[in-house]
């Protein structure tokens, strides 16, 4: 059973980013992204999904055409190197 701690602790981090759903890796490391999520989120079968570590933290996000240009064009009006993938890649 849940401690006292963590079922406060789940409360709390419960009021400040919603709901929070529960999730377990497989020995393949994969994750299941919980429905209601992919509904939220509008992700489906077949979606590129970036993943990134920040801070001990997991961060996914929908990769589209649109993002990657969005980025290419922020980093053209920068100055810096355009990129036709996404940031932190890993290329």
């Amino acid at each position: 059973m849940f401690s006292k701690k963590f079922l406060k602790s789940y409360k709390e981090v419960n009021a400040m980013a919603g709901p929070l759903e529960l999730t377990k890796m497989s020995s393949k490391g994969q994750v299941v992204i919980p429905k209601a999520i992919r509904d939220r989120l509008g992700l489906e079968e077949g979606d590129r999904i970036a993943v990134e570590e920040a801070e001990g933290r997991v961060i996914l996000r929908k990769i589209s055409i649109e993002s990657i240009l969005k980025e290419a064009e922020e980093d053209y009006r920068n100055k810096k190197t355009v990129r036709l993938y996404p940031k932190n890649s890993g290329k």
